[in-house]
């Protein structure tokens, strides 16, 4: 039987099953973000408390119908859940979701988000990230604990609201230039291109501090010694940056180091920069910017007059929708990187006390079972028990989880709405055009080809190089072609060296998408089984706006 949370401690208290105990329904592997088994404090944390909750204050801001997704972390992997059935909306639920779309809801969720929670988010950021938990009592480091938590709470939950708004704001801006300009799929997003700087922003500061670098006397030495990373030249150059995006998770996962932990990948980041300006290759995002606006004046001149306030206005909504993607996404990367912290700090303590073996078994321990040892109430066997948890988290490593699980429902019928309604639900559904989706992964490729969705135009051909993991992104050279299951904010990192981009899973509005648009970079996405099918190494041809892969 696999150890259970504890009752009360997550939103979803029966979080962590067995497969024997799948409940009804069906339910798929969510592989877009958890391709890996969880630990215990982040399944307890990141799924059944952030996760779920973002998603029930969505619906409520939105008065959406359909009901939150449902998670589960089976054998370790994590699942979403649909109902075998589902309840009929009231007519007062549809009224208020009518009267939300109708209203133009998604632009006052945009505005709040600019001009109230993302300056909270960074002001709070700021502050926790200034504590030195080192010095604090052990009420003090539980205190700072809750309130980190409070936050991500709080932030993750404005993630998933404007997450619905950035569909209905994305999705009329489409919905307008096709009907209008003749103009969808790629052609489409070029007019978003450059508009996402948080995407491009790591890299751009990395080749700041490169060009730095180049301009200090003695900085070639320090960087060519045996340990560069301990000579006060190197240490002081990356201080900015380690600022800004040190404390970043790399994953979603608390017990993966975050970026300034790991110097040796800092370094390597560095001296890619170097070498790219030394190849006057800098540039790149200032290059896609350029394009973007050219686009967009030519087909400003295409519109009749009556219709250029409307383009702008819609553009200028979608363009802002866009860029707060990415934006939200680093701003989340650095509270999880700085909870990881928290942990951390609580694990060494434990550990001191021969309450713990390793701080890191402190991912191993539900939230309450951390709390109560640091309230002064240890348990007995926490070690064995953190320990016995780490050696199921093993084998759930080496297990092939099933893709799915149970019987796929009939899809549920839709109210009846007003034109108007329909209309913007369809344009809605234009702006995260969904992957094909399969109850197996199938190795669909005919003829030498693999089929995706077209994310980022153009076409590259070079070597591919199969990165699963954070942990390998060391291995990607300059002009491979990265293949990996899914990127996140942290991957960005290595976009300034790469030449093109395929992922098994995402749309044209993740973040693989997004970040390789604004790098100029021809990227297919929603391959489904590309890190299957393609071999390490290997040369392939990627085109990006016929979303094919060329093996």
């Amino acid at each position: 039987m696999t150890d259970q949370a504890p009752q009360g401690e997550s939103l979803n208290p029966r979080l962590w099953l067995n497969s024997d105990e799948v409940p009804p329904g069906f339910w798929q592997r969510d592989l877009e973000h958890w391709r890996l088994p969880v630990t215990p404090m982040t399944a307890e944390l990141r799924i059944g408390t952030y996760g779920l909750l973002g998603q029930r204050r969505a619906r409520e801001e939105f008065a959406l119908l359909t009901p939150p997704a449902n998670l589960k972390v089976i054998d370790g992997y994590v699942y979403r859940g649909s109902p075998s059935a589902q309840d009929t909306p009231s007519p007062e639920r549809i009224a208020a979701y009518e009267e939300r779309v109708r209203g133009s809801h998604d632009r006052v969720v945009l505005r709040r988000w600019q001009k109230e929670v993302r300056p909270s988010i960074v002001r709070r950021l700021q502050d926790f990230h200034t504590r030195d938990l080192t010095i604090l009592t052990d009420g003090e480091l539980t205190e700072h604990f809750s309130a980190l938590d409070a936050c991500l709470l709080e932030w993750y939950a404005a993630h998933y609201i404007n997450n619905h708004a950035r569909g209905f704001l994305l999705g009329r801006c489409m919905s307008f230039c096709r009907e209008h300009l003749d103009l969808q799929g790629t052609d489409f997003l070029e007019l978003l291109a450059g508009a996402s700087p948080a995407s491009s922003d790591p890299v751009t500061a990395m080749e700041e501090l490169a060009a730095e670098g180049r301009r200090t006397p003695g900085m070639a030495e320090a960087l060519n010694a045996a340990d560069p990373w301990s000579q006060p030249l190197v240490w002081e150059l990356f201080q900015p940056y380690l600022q800004a995006y040190g404390c970043r998770a790399l994953e979603l996962e608390y017990a993966v180091p975050t970026l300034e932990e790991q110097p040796h990948r800092l370094m390597q980041l560095l001296r890619d920069a170097m070498a790219r300006l030394a190849a006057g290759q800098e540039g790149a995002v200032e290059k896609v910017r350029s394009q973007r606006e050219a686009t967009v004046q030519d087909l400003k001149r295409k519109l009749p007059d009556d219709a250029k306030e409307e383009f702008d206005r819609l553009l200028s909504d979608a363009q802002a929708a866009y860029g707060a993607r990415d934006d939200e996404k680093g701003l989340l990367a650095s509270t999880d990187g700085l909870m990881r912290y928290v942990l951390l700090e609580a694990g060494r303590r434990l550990a001191q006390r021969g309450l713990l073996t390793t701080a890191e078994q402190v991912f191993f321990l539900w939230r309450r079972e951390m709390e109560e040892c640091m309230s002064g109430h240890p348990l007995k066997g926490l070690a064995q028990r953190a320990e016995a948890r780490s050696q199921e988290h093993r084998r759930h490593q080496a297990m092939q989880a099933p893709f799915s699980l149970g019987i796929r429902p009939d899809p549920p019928s839709r109210p009846s709405f007003s034109q108007d309604v329909r209309e913007a639900i369809e344009a809605s559904k234009l702006a995260f055009d969904p992957p094909r989706r399969s109850t197996e992964l199938q190795e669909e490729y005919l003829d030498g080809q693999l089929h995706g969705q077209g994310a980022s135009a153009g076409t590259y051909v070079g070597p591919a190089r199969i990165v699963l993991t954070e942990a390998e992104l060391d291995r990607v050279q300059p002009g491979d072609v990265l293949v990996c299951p899914a990127t996140t904010t942290a991957w960005s990192l290595v976009f300034g060296k790469i030449g093109a981009l395929v992922t098994d899973t995402g749309s044209i509005l993740s973040h693989p998408a997004i970040t390789a648009r604004e790098f100029g970079i021809p990227a297919v996405v929603a391959t489904r089984t590309a890190t299957k099918v393609v071999r390490d190494g290997q040369m392939v041809r990627v085109d990006g706006k016929a979303g094919i892969v060329d093996l």
